[in-house]
């Protein structure tokens, strides 16, 4: 399967058979978060415009102006400060700002506001799972609520020096990356910190699957830890010049971004390689990825997507 995947995904976009769409007039200023649903059919973009803009893809159609004009179905001026994350458990939205608050939204209820958690410093990372609420601050901090007890405070973390910008969670461990170099592993159950990687530049970008961890440094260089040991495996440079600020891995390709305004669609093998390069036109601040389609956020104020076309999908 993971074969058949890797080939589907190299056919995609070494054939030109994605579609491009850059879904314009829902924001005036940078995007700096976005987040997919549903099977890529609903996806949310964060902004500097403080608004959380919601668009439908399922319509989307190059034959059909309109289906790209009206792709945005909600805009909420949802916080007053920039909108920095964007995460989600089920129907519920989460949001996370330079305001220093955490909102969350019912998607099932016309994006309903639920909750609104204030903290000391600005929000740069959320993670939401049924049973723990992760939020990374400027502070160095990482609060820690309980959804299942209202969101009720749990605990601080103080595990870093500097600015925590990225997160992963699972129901073993909270993992997180930091302006101070530093992967800092933090044990649930135990309830203390496991283990500490020191890397050579800021870490920027994190993603845990399939017993990986990704993360992404200030450098462009890409690293693989193994998510069991937290042994790093190797580090590799995938071409970019400078911050991967996203990074994304499916069975058929492992794709990044960066603020050199380059996403790279890499082989997911043991060396990757670009499969496929596309480049922006500003620095580019986070992607998503699911069910074949790819949605960035950059310095541009339209939201881009990319989707297999109608003759991939006729040849299938």
């Amino acid at each position: 399967m993971a074969c058949a995947t890797r080939e589907d995904q190299h056919r995609l976009w070494t054939q030109g058979l994605m579609q491009c769409f850059n879904l314009t007039g829902g924001h005036y200023s940078s995007i700096d978060a976005i987040h997919l649903i549903n099977n890529a059919a609903i996806c949310f973009s964060g902004s500097r415009d403080r608004y959380l803009n919601v668009w439908n893809l399922a319509n989307l159609n190059a034959a059909n102006p309109d289906s790209v004009r009206e792709a945005c179905v909600k805009s909420i001026q949802a916080h007053k400060g920039w909108i920095w994350s964007i995460s989600s458990c089920n129907s519920t939205i989460c949001t996370g700002s330079w305001d220093t608050t955490v909102k969350l939204w019912d998607a099932g209820k016309d994006m309903t506001e639920t909750l609104s958690l204030k903290g000391k410093s600005a929000v740069l990372c959320t993670v939401l799972l049924p049973d723990i609420l992760t939020v990374g601050s400027f502070d160095s901090s990482v609060a820690i609520y309980d959804p299942r007890t209202g969101y009720s405070s749990i605990a601080q973390l103080h595990c870093h020096s500097k600015p925590v910008l990225c997160m992963a969670v699972d129901d073993k461990y909270i993992i997180t990356g930091s302006e101070d170099k530093k992967i800092a592993i933090y044990d649930r159950a135990a309830g203390k910190l496991f283990e500490t990687i020191e890397l050579q530049s800021l870490v920027k970008s994190m993603l845990l699957k399939w017993n990986h961890l990704w993360a992404g440094d200030g450098k462009g260089n890409l690293h693989l830890i193994n998510a069991q040991s937290f042994k790093p495996v190797s580090s590799y440079d995938v071409g970019h010049k400078s911050t991967i600020s996203g990074i994304r891995f499916s069975m058929g390709s492992l794709i990044t971004c960066s603020t050199d305004r380059t996403i790279r669609v890499l082989e997911p093998t043991v060396n990757p390689s670009t499969m496929h390069m596309i480049q922006e036109n500003s620095e580019l601040s986070a992607l998503d990825f699911q069910n074949e389609t790819l949605v960035s956020a950059s310095g541009e104020t339209y939201v881009a997507v990319w989707r297999p076309s109608s003759e991939y999908e006729s040849l299938t």
